[in-house]
């Protein structure tokens, strides 16, 4: 049985890396570590934009629907 990835997957996966190493802020420990309610509901609603922004919303919904068109495996490998 393989058990890799294929290779849209995994190509998938850097751009998803890319993107939150590209977003996130290096010393990122979670929105756990964000102790005032007020400031970690701000960063979740500029958090979501930043992922529509980025394409990462609705990955597999229809392109003609705003999606991408993306398999269930990129939605495993988006939660991942």
């Amino acid at each position: 049985m393989d058990l890799d990835y294929p290779a849209d997957a995994e190509e998938f996966r850097a751009e998803v890396r890319a993107v939150l190493a590209e977003e996130l802020p290096a010393d990122w420990e979670g929105i756990g570590a964000i102790a005032d309610i007020a400031e970690a509901n701000a960063f979740v609603e500029d958090w979501r934009a930043t992922l529509a922004r980025r394409g990462l919303l609705g990955i597999t919904w229809p392109v003609e629907y705003g999606g991408r068109g993306l398999t269930k495996l990129h939605q495993v490998v988006l939660v991942e």
